[in-house]
Parts: C-alpha cells; structure tokens; sequence
C-alpha cells in the first residue's frame, strides 16, 4: 500500500470522480488488504459463496462471523510463492484498485445519503466493508478471478 497510494493518487487526480475516489483510496488501506486476504481464499475455495452469503447478511453478527472464520481452515498463500516481486506488487495493485473502484460507489453513494458519512468514519462501522463486497460481488468476482488467472 505504500507504494500503490501515491501512484493510484497520480494516475487518478484528473479523473471526474477523483473528490471520492481519492479520499475512498487513503480511507481504505486496511480494509484493501482485508480484501485481498479474502480474494486469495475465496480464489483457493477456502470461503464459499455461502460462506460470503452468511458475511453480507444484513442479520450477520460478530458471533457468526468468527463462526466462519474459524472453521474456514488453512489458507495455502495469499499470492503464490514463486512469483517474482514485480508480479506481486502488480497483482497486489490490481487487487486493491478493484477495491476501490467498486467500493468508491457505495462511499460515495453513502456521502450523498448522509451528512454524517466522512472519510473519517466510514469505515469505522464494518457494515460498510460488507455492503460493498454485497453489492459489488458480481464484478469483484469476476476480478478476482482475472487477476488470479494471471498469476
């Protein structure tokens, strides 16, 4: 992520979104990398579709949550091992700017419904890392599983 701010931050700086994605980007370093934890086990067939049904449940608890955590196993890698650094940072890149695109749409559809939504406290209410990944699965899927392809 310290690498990938910057150059997503240039790269995007002159696009018509950029007063959502700019700030969705710095919001959303942890959560991105939440993202690619579950991207690789998702990929792996570590967590299910039910698994992912059962997590962007609007009745999902913290108790089922680690439920489902705990009994997901082992996760192989994040990435496979034998892949050179250039081709780690670049799938990592990849996986993080599908994040955000996709998440920036339920930020800023957010920002618009509420007053009370910032870049400061998004995020701080989970739900919102689990309504993205609801509403946006279709695509990130999809990513997800270019991405891996590549790899």
């Amino acid at each position: 992520m310290k690498k990938f701010l910057p150059k997503f931050k240039r790269d995007n700086e002159n696009e018509l979104d950029n007063k959502d994605i700019i700030p969705f980007a710095s919001i959303s370093r942890r959560t991105c990398v939440a993202f690619v934890a579950l991207a690789a086990r998702y990929y792996q067939g570590n967590i299910t579709h039910e698994n992912l049904a059962e997590l962007t449940s609007d009745h999902s608890d913290s108790n089922n949550l680690s439920k489902i955590f705990r009994e997901l196993g082992n996760m192989k890698t994040l990435l496979p091992i034998k892949i050179d650094t250039d081709a780690y940072d670049a799938a990592l890149d990849k996986l993080f700017t599908a994040f955000i695109y996709n998440g920036t749409d339920i930020y800023s559809d957010a920002k618009e419904s509420s007053s009370k939504v910032t870049e400061t406290n998004f995020f701080k209410d989970d739900r919102n890392y689990y309504k993205i990944l609801k509403r946006k699965w279709r695509m990130l899927k999809r990513e997800i599983h270019e991405i891996f392809a590549e790899i």
